[in-house]
C-alpha cells in the first residue's frame, strides 16, 4: 500500500472523519475506511447509502500543488478508480468495460457502479485534499433518478480490502503522472479515452436549468463541453450529468429551462 489504512466499524462519514483529523492537526496521508456510514455523502449534497460488502473509504492527502489546480482531482480520482476496476477485471480474466461520466462517476453499461466526493482546503500554506470513494462491490442501492449496479452483478466478487489494493496503486500512479498539475493534459486525454465517445447523448442539470445535447469533450482545464441542437458548444464547470438513455428525456439535442 502507498498510504496507511485506518479502519472503523462505523463512522458518520469517512470524509467527515478526515476533516476532523485535519482540524486536529493531522497532515499525513491516510486512508480512512468504514464498514458502515450513518451519514455518508455524495456530490451535490446527496446521501450515499451504506450497503454491506461495499468499499467506503476516503484518502486524506496533503499536496504540494497550487490551489488553482485542485479541481483536477475530480478527474484524477475518477480515472484512477476506472483504471482500478479495469485492471482488477483483467486480472480475474473478465472483460468489464467501465466508463467515466463527468466529472468522476464510474459506470458499467451506463449504470453507476461508484461515486467520488472530493473536498479540498488550504491549511497554512499546504493544500489538503479529501477524496472519498464509494464503490458498489457487492450491492447497489435502488435509486429513482439513475441506474445503478455493482461489480458482483457482473460476476466480479471482491472483498473491500482486496479491491483497495488496486485503488491505492492506481490512484498513486495517476497522481504521480499528474505531477502537481504540470502534466494535466496527459490526465485529460486519458480521461477522455476512458469516457463516452464524442457525440454521445448527454444532459446536464444546472442552477439555470437543463441542457441537452451531445458530448463534445473537455476543455483544456477539464470543464465539460456539450454541443446543443443549434451546434453551439457550451461549457460547464458544475452540474448533474446524465448520459445515453438517461439523457434522452426530451428531444435529442434540445436545450430547455426547467
Amino acid at each position: 500500500m502507498h498510504w496507511p489504512v485506518v479502519a472503523y466499524g462505523e463512522l458518520d462519514s469517512t470524509n467527515m472523519e478526515a476533516q476532523r483529523r485535519i482540524a486536529n492537526g493531522q497532515l499525513e496521508a491516510t486512508w480512512i475506511r468504514a464498514e458502515r456510514q450513518t451519514t455518508g455523502r455524495g456530490r451535490s449534497g446527496r446521501s450515499w447509502q451504506s450497503l454491506d460488502g461495499n468499499l467506503l473509504i476516503s484518502l486524506l492527502l496533503p499536496l504540494d500543488c497550487p490551489p488553482s489546480v485542485l479541481h483536477h482531482l475530480s478527474l484524477i480520482s475518477g480515472l484512477a478508480l476506472n483504471n482500478a476496476i479495469a485492471a482488477c477485471s483483467a486480472d480475474k480474466r473478465m472483460s468489464l468495460s467501465p466508463r467515466l461520466k463527468w466529472p468522476n462517476d464510474v459506470l458499467i453499461d451506463e449504470a453507476k457502479v461508484a461515486g467520488i466526493l472530493v473536498e479540498s482546503s488550504i491549511v497554512g500554506n499546504r493544500a489538503i485534499a479529501i477524496i472519498g470513494f464509494g464503490v458498489n462491490l457487492q450491492a447497489a442501492p435502488q435509486l429513482a433518478d439513475r441506474n445503478t449496479t455493482s461489480l458482483a452483478a457482473h460476476g466480479l466478487t471482491l472483498r473491500p480490502e482486496d479491491f483497495l489494493t488496486y485503488l491505492d496503486a492506481h490512484l498513486a500512479k495517476t497522481i504521480s503522472a499528474w505531477d502537481d498539475g504540470r502534466d494535466f493534459p496527459r490526465i485529460r486525454q486519458s480521461w477522455l479515452n476512458n469516457s463516452f465517445p464524442l457525440d454521445h447523448p448527454i444532459a446536464i442539470n444546472t442552477t439555470q436549468g437543463r441542457v441537452q445535447g451531445t458530448f463534445a469533450g473537455l476543455d483544456e482545464d477539464g470543464a465539460l463541453l456539450i454541443r446543443t441542437s443549434n451546434g453551439k458548444i457550451e461549457l460547464f464547470h458544475f452540474g448533474d450529468v446524465a448520459v445515453g438513455g438517461e439523457a434522452a428525456t426530451s428531444a435529442n439535442g434540445e436545450t430547455r429551462t426547467t
